[in-house]
Formats: C-alpha cells, sequence, structure tokens
C-alpha cells in the first residue's frame, strides 16, 4: 500500500538506486587493524608559531595514506575483518574531532594576547595548522563514508546493524547516509527484503545522536519514496525534528515546507500504527501545526550540529580567489553572515542570515539552512554576552534587504563613517562581508575592534603592487576568518568539514591565483566581450545612462566603482571557467576510466559528447585505461590521480593566463 504522505509527495519523487538491498556474507578469515598514530596539537598559542607547517602536512598526508592501506578491503575478509575495519576509521574519526576541538580554543587565547609581538606570528601558524586538521577531517570523513559504503557490501544484515553500534560509539554521523538505503522499503512484489525495523529505528538514532546533518537529504527523499511505510514515515519527520527541518524558503519553491509536510501527515490513516507511533503522530501534528503557522517559535534554530539563534555571526568555507592576500593565511572562512529573526506579512517566523554578496545591489537575507547548504565547512560564533549578542541581530534584521553597495577597495574606514546608518533607511550600506559584520556590531553598540583583534594587511608588496593595479586596497583589512581570534566571540557549533574531488580542483585553481599575486606580476586576460564590458565601465564615469544600464545588467549598484568592479569580475569570471572545466573533465574522466566506456543509460545528446571525450582520453591517457581495466587502480586510486591530474592542469592554465611570463621567485 502506497503511503497517503508520499502520495501527496509524490509529485517529487526522486530515483532511487536499483540494487541497494544485499545481505552477502563471505566466510574468511580476521585480519588484525593496524594502529594509526595521530600528531598532537600544541598545547598552547604561544608554542603554535613553533609548528614544523611542513612536516605536520607530511604527517597527516602519511596517516590518511597509511589508513586507507590499513582498512582496504581484501577479498578474504570475513565479518570480524570487516568490522574491526571499521572501528579503526571510526575510532580515527573521533580522536580527529577531539584534536580539531583542542586546536580551536587556541584562538580566542591568541587574539587576548594582540598586543604581544607573539599573537601575529601565531595566528598566521593557527590558521595554516587548522586549514590541515580541517583538511584532514574532511578527507577522513569522505573515506570513511567510501569505506563504510563497500564493507557494508559484505555484512550479514545482523553485522550491518553492529556496524552501526560501532558508528553510534565513535559518534561518527557520516556513516549513516553512506548507508541509508537500510531506510528504503522495496516497492510491492520486489524480491528485494526490506531490513528489520529495528535496523531502521537504530540507524535513525544513530542520525539523531550525532545530529548528522549529510543525513538530511536521505530523510527528505525517503518521505517521498511513494513506499515508504507510515510508521517509517513519522519517524523520518521525528529524526528532522532532531537534527533540523527546512524552514519555509524564501527563494526555493521546490523545498518541502511545514505547510506541506502538516497536511500530509493530517491524511495519514492511524489504523496501522502502534500506540507509541499514534501518539508520534499526534506530538508531530502539534509540532508541524507551530511551524505551519508561526515559524520558529523558540530563540533558536536546530540545523545538524548548531542551534542558531539571533546575533550568531556564521562564517563559511568556500573556494575563493581571496583567501591568501594578507599576512594571516590562509583565509580559513572564506564568507560570514550574520543571524537575525524576521517575521513575514503572514505571521511565520524565521531565523535568516543576513549577509553583504559581492553582486546585487541589496543586503540578502536567506533562511539559515539555505544559506549554509552549499558549504561543506561551516562554524557558528555567538558574543559572550547575550545582550551584545541579540543587539547584533535586531540590527542585521533591520538592515536586511537595504539597498548596498559592495566596497571592493574593502576600506574599512568606511564603517566608522557610516555610524548611524541603521536609523537612515534610505542610505545604502557600503562595506565588504565581513565589514558588514564590523557595521552590525557598531550599530548595536558592541566595539567591533574587539571582535576583530588582528586586522590583517597585503602579505608583501607584491601582493600589495598587484592588488592596487587593480584599484583594490587592503591597507587594514577585516577577513572572515578574525572573528576566530576574538576572546569576546565562542564557538558554539560547526558543520564537521566534509571533501568533495570537485572541491579540491577548484580550490586548486583558486588558490593558485590567490598564491601567485604575492608571488609574480599580474597581467590583465580579457576576452572581446569582457574587454567590452571594460571600456563601457570607463566610459560609466562621464555618462550616467551607460553607468546605470551597465550596473543593472551585471547586477551592482550603480554607485560602485564601475571599472575596479570590471576588473574583479572578469578575474573571477575567467578563474570559474578553469575551475569549471577542470572539475567538469575529471568527472567525465572518473566516469569513462573506471566504466571503460560510455555509460548505457546517458542519452543521446549526452552519449554524443562522451564518445568524443573518451577517444579523446584513449589517444591522451592509454595508460589510465590499461591501469584500471587490468585492476591495478582501485576507485581510490583512480579518483586520487585524476584529482591531482586536473588541479594541476586547472593551475598550469591559472599561470599561463594570468602570470604569462613571470618566473617564480628564486
Amino acid at each position: 500500500m502506497i503511503s497517503p504522505l508520499a502520495i501527496h509527495l509524490g509529485c517529487r519523487s526522486f530515483q532511487l538506486f536499483a540494487c541497494l538491498f544485499f545481505g552477502i556474507v563471505l566466510a574468511a578469515q580476521s585480519a588484525v587493524a593496524r594502529e594509526i598514530v595521530l600528531p598532537e596539537v600544541p598545547a598552547n598559542w604561544q608554542t603554535l608559531a613553533q609548528t614544523d607547517l611542513a612536516a605536520l602536512q607530511d604527517q597527516l598526508t602519511s596517516v590518511l595514506e597509511a589508513q586507507w592501506d590499513a582498512v582496504e578491503i581484501d577479498a578474504d575478509d570475513d565479518a570480524v575483518s570487516l568490522l574491526a575495519k571499521a572501528d579503526q576509521i571510526f575510532a580515527l574519526n573521533a580522536a580527529t574531532r577531539q584534536r580539531i576541538d583542542a586546536l580551536w580554543t587556541l584562538s580566542g587565547q591568541i587574539g587576548a594576547a594582540a598586543d604581544s609581538p607573539e599573537a601575529r606570528p601565531a595566528a598566521a601558524a593557527f590558521l595554516k595548522t587548522i586549514s590541515a586538521w580541517v583538511d584532514f577531517s574532511g578527507r577522513l570523513r569522505y573515506a570513511t563514508r567510501e569505506q563504510t559504503r563497500q564493507t557494508v557490501r559484505r555484512l550479514s544484515r545482523p553485522d550491518v546493524g553492529r556496524l552501526i553500534s560501532l558508528a553510534e560509539r565513535h559518534r561518527v554521523g557520516i556513516v549513516a547516509p553512506a548507508i541509508a538505503f537500510v531506510l528504503v522499503q522495496p516497492p510491492p512484489g520486489s524480491r528485494a527484503r526490506p531490513f528489520d525495523d529495528a535496523t531502521r529505528r537504530h540507524l535513525l538514532r544513530l542520525i539523531q545522536s550525532t545530529h548528522e546533518i549529510d543525513a538530511t537529504a536521505s530523510l527528505y527523499q525517503f518521505l517521498r519514496w511513494p513506499h515508504t511505510p507510515d510508521w517509517l514515515q513519522l519517524h523520518l519527520l521525528n529524526t528532522l525534528r532532531s537534527i533540523g527541518i527546512s524552514q519555509a524558503s524564501l527563494t526555493d519553491s521546490d523545498r518541502l515546507s511545514p505547510a506541506e509536510l502538516l497536511d500530509a501527515v493530517q491524511q495519514m490513516p492511524t489504523e496501522t500504527l502502534s500506540v507509541d507511533d499514534r501518539q508520534l503522530r499526534i506530538d508531530l501534528l502539534a509540532w508541524l501545526a507551530r511551524l505551519a503557522d508561526k515559524g520558529v517559535s523558540g530563540p533558536t534554530f536546530r540545523w545538524g550540529p548548531v542551534e542558531i539563534q539571533a546575533g550568531d555571526w556564521v562564517l563559511q568555507r568556500n573556494p575563493s580567489p581571496y583567501n591568501r592576500f594578507t599576512d594571516l593565511s590562509p583565509g580559513l572562512f572564506t564568507h560570514v553572515g550574520i543571524a537575525a529573526e524576521v517575521t513575514d506579512e503572514t505571521g511565520v517566523r524565521r531565523i535568516v542570515i543576513v549577509d553583504l554578496p559581492e553582486t546585487g545591489t541589496k543586503i540578502e537575507a536567506d533562511t539559515a539552512d539555505e544559506f549554509v547548504s552549499t558549504s561543506l565547512h561551516w562554524i557558528v560564533l555567538r558574543h559572550r554576552d547575550p545582550k551584545s549578542a541579540a543587539a547584533m541581530g535586531r540590527v542585521a534584521a533591520k538592515l536586511a534587504g537595504r539597498t548596498s553597495e559592495f566596497d571592493l577597495t574593502f576600506n574599512t574606514a568606511l564603517v566608522h563613517e557610516q555610524r548611524g546608518i541603521v536609523d537612515r533607511p534610505d542610505e545604502a550600506v557600503r562595506t565588504y562581508c565581513a565589514g558588514f559584520l564590523a557595521l552590525c556590531a557598531q550599530e548595536a553598540g558592541v566595539s567591533w575592534e574587539q571582535l576583530f583583534p588582528l586586522v590583517e594587511r597585503p602579505i608583501n608588496d607584491r601582493c600589495g603592487e598587484n592588488l592596487k593595479s587593480l584599484g583594490l586596497t587592503m591597507t587594514e583589512f577585516l577577513s572572515p576568518s578574525g572573528p576566530l581570534f576574538s576572546p569576546d566571540m565562542q564557538i558554539v557549533g560547526a558543520r564537521p568539514p566534509m571533501y568533495a574531488p570537485d572541491n579540491q580542483i577548484r580550490e586548486a585553481v583558486y588558490d593558485q591565483f590567490a598564491r601567485r599575486i604575492s608571488e609574480r606580476k599580474f597581467q590583465m586576460h580579457e576576452t572581446s566581450a569582457q574587454r567590452l564590458r571594460q571600456q563601457l565601465a570607463e566610459l560609466s564615469s562621464d555618462y550616467s545612462w551607460v553607468r546605470a544600464a551597465l550596473a543593472q545588467v551585471n547586477d551592482v549598484s550603480p554607485a560602485m566603482d564601475l571599472v575596479v568592479a570590471g576588473r574583479v569580475a572578469t578575474i573571477v569570471e575567467n578563474l570559474d571557467a578553469i575551475a569549471d572545466k577542470q572539475s567538469e573533465a575529471f568527472s567525465d574522466a572518473m566516469t569513462l576510466v573506471s566504466g571503460q566506456r560510455v555509460p548505457a543509460k546517458a542519452s543521446a545528446e549526452e552519449a554524443a559528447r562522451l564518445t568524443e571525450v573518451l577517444a579523446q582520453l584513449k589517444a591522451d591517457h592509454p595508460q589510465w585505461f590499461a591501469d584500471a581495466a587490468a585492476g591495478k587502480l582501485s576507485s581510490r586510486q583512480l579518483q586520487q590521480l585524476l584529482t591531482r591530474f586536473y588541479a594541476e592542469q586547472g593551475q598550469a592554465s591559472v599561470d599561463a593566463m594570468f602570470f604569462p611570463e613571470s618566473p617564480a621567485p628564486q
């Protein structure tokens, strides 16, 4: 029988994996897991500057490779051996989490000693150290997910339950999305057997206890699956209640809203439900009714591992060309926003993140869950004084939707010049992304200098000269990572880092540009269309109609320096094009080399494109195909090989485009 909830949501069905049901048991010898030793972290901030960063990076890389080798699945592995290997990689996740948590505590201590001559070197060392650990953690979580997917194929159903117990013991939530198929109810008539109810409930408890945000998509997918039984629909919703249910979107009409879920649960029959599940349905109906009618009712909004409240600062990490320009680099975070409470005309209250984007003409406000949805790592800071935090949240709510002009000169002095702007609604807000946080603090009566204790500057003269040639200045720069060093701010939660191969390629492209800008002489590269846009920008200072038209086409404020904006847009567009090209090439190569042919399910148009790509790849890289066919390259090894190759291709393209005749310094 198809669930009414699934019928109600059936128009948003999704494609499930066809072969998700298995219960293979292989009798094999038991393997003994090898111990993997992690590097220790500095005990205090004063010793950070003594960290041998190159050695640390080498150690972490060696640990990851040793871990892969230690848990590599062998043909003769039995369940005991497989579970021992899983236990080892889960334990490494837990140990890594503990070390990163210990490292985070050092940042505020550095800011408290900002006047000390040791503080700035320690801050630079901290950012490099925590970046190495965050990258390692993301790769380890990725490896854990992939290892779990391989392991579970070899386990009996009772042993899958034991695997979940191991993950629960070590609090490793990434296991859940890797084995989410456990929740699938096969269609009537299918030869596949569903997992028993106890195992399904066990997996949901793992998600609830770890607040695993990467499991959210699977939960929503199974809510849409037409064969999910009613009792399981209720427990999926209850799990979302624990880890975070999407707020009614301000922009995306395709996202499930609380009102839709409420309507569907109301139609659910109760005859087949147990007494406990009938009570759960009553509780969920009351909860969904409140969400649909009034939105977020309490002071916080739960999303994954964090309870977000008004006044919180959300720091995001995304690939960016700007994160290596200053003397405190790499910038761990690349964008920021501030949480606020807003209530719409229907009385629905939301927790949103207010931010100042580089493009657009207004200060934006997206629901907190949408704001962080595309970032593989984000962290939430909260002012230690609740009154100060609340005041900053109120200012952010007042500034949401205001006309804005992104300041590409990164002039922090504009923050002081706009004192009182919250009470001048007709005046455009002029600053940059981190400057917006400082502005909110200032307007709330909070000293923003205490929240950014270490002001940043260009990393060297070469960087300053290159930026100046573009019309950019960073004499005193507030970075998205700067608030980490404030003793007045505390970390209240973070999304566990996650790795993605295409993300690594993008970061390699943007980081190459950011490194080279401080090493070599920059040379602008423009397409014909970009050159025309730049010529129009130069004319716009004399012709207001040109300025207005150009600003509208490029979605920026007409008050902005369009010449500088045009130069920056050209750089970003060209970097994006390089990153897109190499990421797509990686995806194609991974598909074609591992499969040795064009996928049978490809559309006619896609098959024609991939056929050409396949022929070119075989001509250029015959060894890839030979090694993969001979079994000399595992899926992991192939992924590493291709990621490294296309990242290097992207870096070479950056050098050729922007730094063509400048040799690297000796």
